[in-house]
């Protein structure tokens, strides 16, 4: 969704951390990893024979999942939305926002992503990749993110130029099934804000660019649940990792969204770029 990228500025609660309730029925417990993940491999198998199809249960789906008390910890951490707090001062981020940023970087200095993490940072980074599973239906998804992460892709392929100034069809012919990775966790919706509050919906929905993901049941995810924001229909991604393969296979303008400019209030003349991404 762009929510809980490396810096990407969502809106966080300038007050102290919230009592957080989980907003709905809890996953099954169980009282090791291997156990969860072995639970979790009988409840989401790593094919579909369906096309890809929106998932309209999310709350069943919630509950069919297997964490540890350690992995629904981390989760609560996870989608915590205030600002964190670090030697004594509140940052600008949230815990996640943080966390993520830190992957981000120590991926492009060919660092262990988890250098410079603190200790809850750590400790949500190595359990909600542990409550990772199956995806188990062949998904859509959609996120929303800032031009950096097209310019990103971009510099990769050598264009350095900025991607709104370059036409759908150079775009497309730049773009268009190359692969990247996502040293980060990802986070999704998978019913597109549908019932999200609509400040929620105001933050990201006209950010220059949509992702569209095309993810195979065997994509690495799990469902967060409810948190702070609402009901946003959260799905995380786990990241890369050498295994989870991310390609663009289309390109295109969407005459009908405008694009927020950093900083402003109202949609400027430029379109929504949006990209679909195949992932599994």
């Amino acid at each position: 969704m762009g929510g809980r990228g490396s810096k990407s500025g969502l809106t966080a609660r300038p007050t102290s951390p919230p009592v957080f309730q989980v907003q709905q029925q809890p996953p099954q417990i169980q009282p090791t990893a291997p156990q969860a993940q072995q639970a979790n491999n009988a409840a989401f198998p790593d094919t579909d024979n369906a096309p890809f199809h929106d998932l309209y249960n999310g709350a069943q789906y919630f509950q069919q999942q297997n964490l540890t008390i350690d992995q629904v910890s981390a989760t609560i951490q996870y989608l915590r939305d205030d600002k964190e707090v670090l030697r004594g001062t509140q940052t600008q981020y949230s815990m996640a926002q943080n966390m993520n940023w830190h992957m981000v970087q120590n991926a492009e200095k060919g660092l262990p992503v988890t250098q410079g993490m603190n200790a809850n940072q750590l400790f949500t980074y190595r359990h909600m990749l542990a409550a990772m599973h199956n995806l188990g239906y062949n998904v859509n998804l959609t996120r929303y993110d800032h031009g950096e992460f097209v310019n990103k892709i971009l510099q990769q392929a050598g264009v350095t130029q900025d991607f709104s100034r370059l036409s759908e069809a150079q775009l497309s012919s730049v773009l268009t099934g190359r692969p990247y990775s996502e040293e980060r966790l990802v986070s999704t919706s998978y019913n597109n804000f549908k019932n999200a509050p609509q400040q929620t919906k105001d933050t990201f929905l006209n950010r220059a660019v949509r992702i569209e993901y095309k993810a195979r049941a065997s994509t690495q995810a799990m469902m967060p649940g409810n948190g702070p924001g609402g009901k946003i229909g959260e799905i995380v991604l786990a990241p890369s990792g050498g295994r989870q393969n991310y390609r663009i296979v289309g390109v295109r303008y969407d005459p009908n969204v405008g694009v927020r400019q950093k900083g402003t209030s109202w949609t400027s003349s430029q379109r929504q770029l949006v990209l679909t991404v195949e992932v599994g």
